[in-house]
């Protein structure tokens, strides 16, 4: 019995620690000097990417620049709410990841591109660092 009891507590121990680190946010990188300081970080323990973006109200869209971690130049351009192809708000712009295509906000939408973004890595993605 105290076999069983032991080995249901190392489990019970083994998942609570593994469900606790799960839902931790990674720690951000050092910001690299080149990466402006507005920028946020937006990844976990496998990467991510620095992200700025700006409301250009005028235009309806939101100007963004995304690093790779180490600062070089990731893209540029841009972006609107997916669904509502408007620009987001500034409490909107709270993001959770960069697929290499549309930028992930932490309301579970997304800022996608309205136009050709300038590229800086023809086909790089921050998965090939």
């Amino acid at each position: 019995m105290r076999a069983f009891a032991r080995g249901a507590c190392a489990v019970i121990g083994g998942w609570t620690l593994m469900t606790s680190a799960c839902r931790t946010p990674s720690t951000p990188p050092v910001r690299p000097a080149v990466v402006p300081a507005g920028a946020k970080w937006a990844g976990g323990a496998d990467g991510g990417a620095w992200i700025l973006c700006t409301r250009e109200e005028s235009r309806n869209v939101n100007h963004c620049e995304i690093y790779f971690e180490n600062g070089d130049l990731w893209t540029k351009g841009d972006y609107q709410m997916t669904r509502s192809g408007r620009a987001a708000t500034p409490e909107e712009l709270v993001y959770d990841g960069f697929d290499g295509d549309a930028i992930l906000l932490a309301s579970h939408q997304s800022l996608t591109p309205v136009a050709p973004r300038s590229e800086t890595r023809e086909g790089r993605t921050g998965k090939e660092r």
